[in-house]
């Protein structure tokens, strides 16, 4: 991971090149959550979606992407109600970007649901 990011920083910095940094967090926060380092994990998804929504803004469909991986980390580590809220906002953001029946949107409702379902709760609560 580290020779990563070492290779990123000698092309430029965050602010030069969110996109590529977005990358490196988003995607080594997986490997951290794997190893049980679940609050370095959940900085690490947090700081790539921040860099995705200075290279694309909030609309920006990587930026949803990210932003909804960060919501799956949360429920992973515990925070339910938190992650629900990111789904829920990565919902509305997907159907406005994409439709209701876009494959990316149905797949968050999926997220959401199964989430609820797993607590016990009805799906009447998923947008």
């Amino acid at each position: 991971m580290e020779m990563c990011l070492k290779e990123y920083q000698s092309w430029g910095t965050e602010k030069e090149m969110p996109s590529q940094y977005s990358k490196y967090n988003h995607h080594t926060s997986f490997g951290l959550m794997a190893e049980g380092r679940v609050a370095e994990a959940l900085g690490r998804v947090a700081k790539g979606v921040e860099l995705q929504l200075l290279h694309a803004g909030e609309a920006g469909i990587m930026h949803i992407a990210y932003k909804c991986r960060h919501g799956l980390l949360l429920y992973h580590a515990g925070q339910v109600e938190r992650a629900l809220a990111v789904l829920d906002e990565c919902i509305a953001a997907y159907k406005t970007a994409l439709g209701d029946s876009n494959a990316q949107t149905l797949d968050t409702y999926c997220f959401a649901a199964g989430i609820l379902l797993e607590r016990g709760k009805e799906l009447g609560k998923a947008r």
